[in-house]
């Protein structure tokens, strides 16, 4: 494809730049609820159609320019898309805003996804700062949105962190150019291939990359509240954008890498062992600050900075079976916490409710199911992504012995965690609400639920169908 900076592969990007400008007119001339939301729905509906229609049949192999799209960008982005209309549609169940309200939530919502959609496909340096701080922007605005009241200290805090994180990452990037001359990533990595750039180097730059973004990262689920459990643009998108965006351009770079030499493992083992440890840091502080918290929302927030490090470690062994279980173990864990999250908007709390004849809302069990599926307990799809990624770490040779050995500790130590938060939740009551009230929600979790069974038992056909996705993709 020779015109590879068409019109047309820029599509999704120029339709929520549109629909991020009807919806903010609206919310200035304060258009009805029902317009807005109609509004909002049919741009979701129009960019997963020209997902589909626009990009899901490119697929080009390398960098090109400044975009790549390919069939691993397009899956990125669709999950993206999904996770916007769920947010979207639970927001709208739950919540009664005026619509000047609805108008912010939205505007902001759109340009995160918009963010994300840029950093998946960015090939550029410069296109990919622009991008890492449209999400972070969007994120900051979306939570002032939401807690009007308390903005002096808390967002004090999040503007510092994340002028920081921009003056980290913008002085890394400066030193990548200095190294490799160039702003493309393609020569970036054929420069690393061909060990020009020191195995020192290398490692600096990982760590100041991950410390950049994981300042952000850090303070944004530290600030963000779980509080307000009918708010899914703050308990969905804001954590959820980022990690899906920062993975897809992560799994993009590093498939390349890998399609461009025969011999990654001599060349390049001071980046394996670095994400290795760097990996298995992230998950360790994680679990060890779940230990010390006490409140259920926080404990949710360590786990899922937890389970970034064990995609990481999946990603750090370097061979497509590698990627693919390490995608299987994103996918898993989102739906896992995407679970949490609507069961506990439905209950209003991380309260666990039981009544006196013993029965159970369907709420309660799925959460009770997501949360266990996240501390991997057996019969979930936590537990057969981690049992797939640790039967690849055992594969690969004594060398990953250690990293399987610290991920099974820190998965018992979670265990534990969520064990106990679970027995202080539980709570007794004398009435259970009439299904029929939630029932749309209802039938969401139930899919959810029985999906949920269907990745734990079939993981290995899945684990595959994403490997041969992958080789497509490459």
């Amino acid at each position: 494809m020779n015109n590879f900076l068409s019109l047309n592969y820029f599509i999704p990007e120029i339709e929520l730049c549109l629909i991020a400008i009807i919806i903010y007119y609206s919310g200035q001339n304060n258009i009805k609820k029902t317009r807005l939301e109609k509004i909002t729905l049919i741009g979701y509906v129009g960019i997963l159609a020209s997902l589909f229609f626009f990009q899901s049949s490119y697929s080009h192999q390398g960098f090109h320019h400044l975009i790549v799209i390919n069939s691993l960008t397009f899956l990125f982005k669709f999950f993206l898309i999904v996770a916007g209309i769920l947010s979207f549609l639970l927001y709208n169940f739950y919540n009664k805003h005026v619509p000047s309200s609805d108008a912010e939530n939205h505007f902001y919502s759109i340009v995160l996804i918009l963010g994300g959609f840029l950093l998946i496909s960015a090939n550029n340096l410069i296109l990919i700062f622009l991008a890492i701080e449209i999400i972070f922007i969007s994120v900051f605005f979306l939570l002032i949105n939401e807690e009007q009241n308390e903005l002096k200290t808390k967002y004090l805090n999040i503007s510092i962190s994340g002028i920081i994180s921009s003056l980290i990452i913008l002085l890394t990037f400066i030193f990548i150019y200095g190294l490799a001359n160039t702003l493309n990533l393609q020569k970036i990595c054929e420069t690393l291939i061909q060990n020009s750039i020191p195995e020192t180097s290398v490692i600096l730059i990982l760590l100041m990359v991950f410390i950049g973004i994981g300042i952000n990262i850090v303070s944004i689920i530290k600030y963000y509240s779980l509080k307000n459990f009918n708010n899914s643009y703050i308990n969905i998108l804001v954590p959820i954008v980022p990690i899906i965006a920062g993975f897809g351009v992560g799994f993009r770079i590093i498939l390349t890498i890998w399609n461009m030499t025969d011999y990654f493992e001599n060349n390049l083992l001071a980046l394996k062992f670095a994400l290795g440890v760097i990996a298995l840091l992230v998950l360790t502080i994680a679990t060890l600050l779940s230990i010390i918290y006490k409140k259920g929302s926080r404990i949710v927030k360590m786990n899922v900075i937890a389970h970034l490090g064990f995609v990481i470690l999946g990603l750090s062994v370097f061979s497509m079976q590698s990627f693919s279980v390490a995608l299987f173990y994103l996918i898993t864990f989102l739906i896992s916490y995407i679970g949490v999250i609507i069961c506990t908007g439905y209950d209003q709390g991380f309260k666990i409710k039981i009544s006196k004849k013993g029965n159970i809302t369907l709420a309660s069990f799925g959460k009770i199911l997501f949360l266990l599926s996240l501390v991997s307990v057996p019969f979930t799809i936590g537990f057969s992504s981690k049992f797939a990624l640790f039967a690849l770490l055992i594969s690969e040779g004594s060398f990953h012995y250690w990293f399987v050995v610290v991920g099974l500790i820190n998965s018992i130590l979670m265990l534990y965690v969520v064990m106990r938060m679970l027995h202080k939740k539980i709570t007794n009551r004398r009435k259970i609400e009439n299904f029929s009230k939630k029932l749309p929600l209802l039938i969401l979790i139930m899919g959810l639920i029985i999906f949920q069974f269907y990745l734990a038992i079939f993981w290995e056909s899945v684990v595959r169908l994403l490997e041969s996705y992958l080789n497509i993709s490459g």
